[in-house]
């Protein structure tokens, strides 16, 4: 699978999420990326990321994430 549909796959999981009301509530940087925690009342998921693209992806949803409230 090429880098871009990579892309496209993580970025698609966590616009879903957001989408169902899901807020990012942290970031753990490791080897591989990034994992991503989301948390929709006591409900926490978790996805981890991996391309570079979707990290920046990420940086701009939680800056307009913090910027909204």
């Amino acid at each position: 699978m090429s880098a871009f549909n990579l892309y496209v796959e993580e970025r698609r999981g966590i616009d879903d999420l957001l989408m169902k009301g899901y807020s990012i509530i942290g970031l753990q940087d490791n080897l591989d990326g990034a994992i991503v925690f989301l948390q929709k009342e006591a409900v926490i998921e978790s996805i981890q990321v991996n391309i570079a693209d979707t990290r920046k992806y990420l940086s701009n949803v939680m800056l307009h994430q913090n910027i909204s409230r």
